[in-house]
């Protein structure tokens, strides 16, 4: 802390450039209550409170939006500027990386707090920046090219590895240019076989790529950053009067930011290359779906006419059936009664009454019958017709709704 504190207490010579560069690491992520600093609360607000970093430094750290921005501290009699410090939260969320870097505009010494969401990507950092920190002439702008450089190399692996996972989904559907396609492991295979895997591989890979989108964005807003800072640092060291910085030094890190934004640029047009490419594909899939379903309906409906049909011949065979019930029915009932010797007629009169009686009865109970048969129709029909009449009303209703909200 006492290094800290006498970089920062402003009593060096005036314009002498140092290569004074301070680098305070620790690991986790304070948006996430699963991954909290390993710094404890008590050193770090310490070094907060030393390095005269801004108030909201943990404000940036603790959120789960990405950040880029610069804040210069002023002199409180002269108003002169005294350091400049850059904040940044650069995702991924899973692989972020905190930083804070506070700018001597004097002497351009430089302290920094990073904090990384992964063990390997501090180590990465460190390791890379104690090979490069001997050679570098201006440290904050090589320390701020070296986070660029890593967030890089991270986004284009991940980007690549997405761009793999579409050409895996359109090699298994067989749309893509023959010279496009890629083999497919016999578990892929198995998986994408089934029209929900693979549209859940799709959204999935869709979602991933959107949020790729976004990064990328912030990787050339970075690198645009950087360029910059550098034309910031140059304007306020000429406003206090203090020597500009090296041309060729300054040349030479705007042409490697310059090379990332050019890959970094190329690689966003690339992407909504593939975007397109995966939301045609997710179409076509529902497409596909759309149609197994219409061809699964239809022959369930055919299945059904054919069910229909069945059933109508069995409707005609019952009522069949039930006719030759009730033209034989009764006769058999007169006939039994008259059997059993209960009325004694005249053989001549015998045969034209029994006769009479069959004729009649059978007359009357299809009589009843087919009087059933009319009153249920008209029920029937009334009752649809009575539906129909709701179903109307209830739409006017509707409309007349929809009207009187549009006329207001």
């Amino acid at each position: 802390m006492s290094d800290i504190a006498s970089l920062v207490s402003h009593s060096k010579e005036e314009g002498k450039h140092s290569k004074r560069f301070i680098l305070v690491t620790t690991i986790g992520d304070p948006s996430w209550p699963s991954n909290t600093l390993e710094m404890s609360a008590t050193t770090l607000e310490t070094l907060l409170v030393t390095s005269k970093f801004p108030p909201h430094v943990m404000q940036v750290f603790s959120s789960e939006q990405f950040h880029l921005s610069h804040h210069t501290h002023h002199d409180e009699t002269t108003g002169m500027p005294l350091s400049i410090s850059i904040i940044l939260r650069a995702p991924r969320n899973s692989r972020v990386v905190n930083c804070v870097l506070r700018i001597d505009v004097k002497d351009l010494s430089c302290v920094c707090l990073i904090a990384a969401a992964r063990e390997q990507t501090m180590n990465n950092l460190r390791n890379r920046w104690i090979e490069d920190f001997p050679s570098s002439k201006l440290p904050f702008l090589s320390f701020l090219n070296l986070i660029l450089q890593e967030r890089t190399e991270l986004y284009t692996e991940w980007f690549s590895n997405l761009c793999k996972e579409v050409t895996i989904l359109e090699s298994s559907t067989r749309m893509t240019p023959n010279t496009w396609r890629t083999n497919i492991s016999s578990r892929d295979q198995d998986s994408l076989s089934n029209y929900d895997n693979l549209l859940r591989r799709q959204h999935a890979t869709n979602t991933e790529l959107c949020h790729c989108e976004t990064v990328l964005s912030y990787l050339i807003n970075l690198g645009e950053f950087c360029l910059d800072f550098i034309e910031l640092i140059q304007s306020v060291r000429q406003e206090c009067g203090f020597d500009m910085l090296k041309k060729h030094v300054c040349t030479i890190l705007e042409e490697e930011v310059h090379f990332i934004l050019g890959r970094s640029k190329f690689s966003k047009d690339k992407l909504n290359e593939v975007l397109n490419r995966i939301r045609a594909q997710i179409s076509v899939s529902f497409s596909l779906v759309a149609q197994r379903d219409s061809k699964i309906t239809l022959a369930a409906a055919q299945d059904s006419n054919r069910i229909a049909g069945f059933a109508a011949k069995d409707s005609e065979t019952m009522k069949t059936i039930t006719v030759l019930t009730l033209v034989f029915l009764p006769p058999s009932l007169v006939t039994a009664i008259w059997s059993a010797d209960i009325f004694h007629m005249d053989t001549e009169k015998n045969w034209k009454v029994y006769l009479g009686t069959c004729v009649g009865v059978t007359a009357v109970v299809l009589s009843f019958w087919i009087a059933y048969r009319v009153l249920r129709s008209r029920q029937r029909s009334d009752a649809a017709g009575l539906f129909e009449t709701k179903e109307k009303a209830a739409g006017e209703t509707i409309f007349n709704k929809d009207r009187k909200v549009l006329e207001c």
